[in-house]
C-alpha cells in the first residue's frame, strides 16, 4: 500500500490547520506555615493563575465555609520573573477593598520558614481589613506584569519550583468564638500544568484524518 503525492499533500496541509497547544489555567492550593488557630482553613483557600501575554492575573478566593478573611497577599518572586502589581480588581462585591502594598510589608511567620519567605510585593485589604478582606465566597483579582523576556510558561514553572510563592495572612478565624490569624502560602498545582490545546484543534484532526481517508479511496 502507498500513498499518493495528493494524499501526502492534504495531511500535510491537515498539520498546518492545527493551531499551536495554548496553556491553560492553573489552580494552586495553600499550606498553613503557622498554627495559631485550632482549625486549619488551608483547604478553603485557592490561587488561579491565567496568561494575559504580557501580564499574568492572579485570581485568590476563599472558598469557604469557615469563617476567616485573607487580608494581606504577599509575592516572594526570587525567580525576578514579574514586575509587580499593575491593577486589582473585584468587580461589584461591596465588602471587598484592596490596595497595593502591605502592613507589616512581610508575610508574619514567613521568616521562621526554610528558605524565608521574602516579599517582592504585596496588596492588603483597606480598613476595616476583616470585613474588606476575602471572607468565604469573596475573591480578588490581580494583575502582574511580566518582565521582558519572560512568558506565561516561565510564570507557572517558578510558581511549581516554588521560586515564585504567594503568601497569605488570613485574620477572623473564628471555630469557637476566637479570633485568631495565620498565615499560608502557595502549594502544588491542583490541576495540570500540561498544555490544553487551543479551542477547534480537535475537530480540525478530525477533519484532516477524513479528508486523508477520502484521498486514499480515491487513488487506491
Amino acid at each position: 500500500m502507498h500513498f499518493s503525492s495528493k494524499a501526502i499533500s492534504v495531511c500535510l496541509l491537515a498539520g498546518t490547520l492545527m493551531p499551536a497547544a495554548a496553556m491553560g489555567d492553573i489552580t494552586y492550593g495553600f499550606s498553613r506555615i503557622s498554627a495559631n488557630a485550632p482549625i486549619d482553613v488551608a483547604g478553603q483557600l485557592f490561587v488561579k493563575v491565567t496568561d494575559l501575554v504580557d501580564s499574568v492575573q492572579f485570581h485568590v478566593w476563599n472558598d469557604g465555609p469557615l469563617d476567616s478573611s485573607i487580608t494581606r497577599i504577599y509575592f516572594d518572586d526570587n525567580a525576578d520573573v514579574t514586575n509587580g502589581i499593575s491593577d486589582l480588581l473585584w468587580g461589584t462585591q461591596a465588602g471587598v477593598r484592596f490596595s497595593v502594598g502591605a502592613t507589616p510589608p512581610y508575610l508574619p511567620g514567613g521568616r521562621g520558614i526554610s528558605p524565608k519567605f521574602v516579599a517582592s510585593f504585596a496588596t492588603d485589604s483597606d480598613s476595616p481589613v476583616q470585613p474588606n478582606g476575602l471572607n468565604p465566597g469573596e475573591w480578588l483579582d490581580i494583575v502582574v506584569d511580566l518582565k521582558s523576556g519572560n512568558t506565561f510558561e516561565d510564570l507557572a514553572d517558578a510558581l511549581t519550583r516554588r521560586d515564585l510563592i504567594l503568601g497569605l495572612h488570613v485574620q477572623g478565624i473564628m471555630p469557637d468564638g476566637g479570633d485568631y490569624s495565620d498565615a499560608f502560602v502557595s502549594d502544588k498545582p491542583q490541576t495540570p500544568v500540561n498544555p490544553i490545546p487551543a479551542p477547534g484543534a480537535a475537530l480540525l484532526g478530525m477533519l484532516g484524518l477524513t479528508m486523508v481517508g477520502a484521498v486514499k479511496r480515491r487513488f487506491q
